[in-house]
């Protein structure tokens, strides 16, 4: 049963808890685009020369998963059949992997 007592400090402290949390995500948040703001002694704002790694990885690590890879099927043997059944493999294994675009 809830104390009606405690509801204030209890309310005081998940609204902190909360304040924290949100800090912090939008520190992260800050870094993850590269937005920095950070001022030299004589409070001139200081122009960051070094790549921000975490967003460099997180576009290559997108590019990566944006592509779609090349199948390929070898045929069984040499003949002509062998090779058209190989043919229909990778179109329907490439078909498989386009992305479809949903009409709903």
């Amino acid at each position: 049963m809830l104390e009606i007592d405690k509801l204030p400090s209890m309310y005081s402290a998940w609204r902190q808890r909360y304040t924290e949390r949100d800090l912090r995500i939008d520190v992260i948040d800050r870094t993850v685009k590269g937005d920095f703001d950070e001022f030299d002694p004589d409070e001139e704002n200081v122009t960051s020369r070094s790549p921000n790694m975490i967003q460099v990885a997180l576009e290559d690590t997108a590019e990566a998963a944006s592509v779609i890879p090349t199948i390929r099927v070898q045929p069984s043997k040499a003949t002509q059949s062998a090779k058209k059944t190989a043919s229909r493999m990778e179109r329907v294994a490439t078909s498989y992997m386009r992305p479809t675009v949903s009409t709903c």
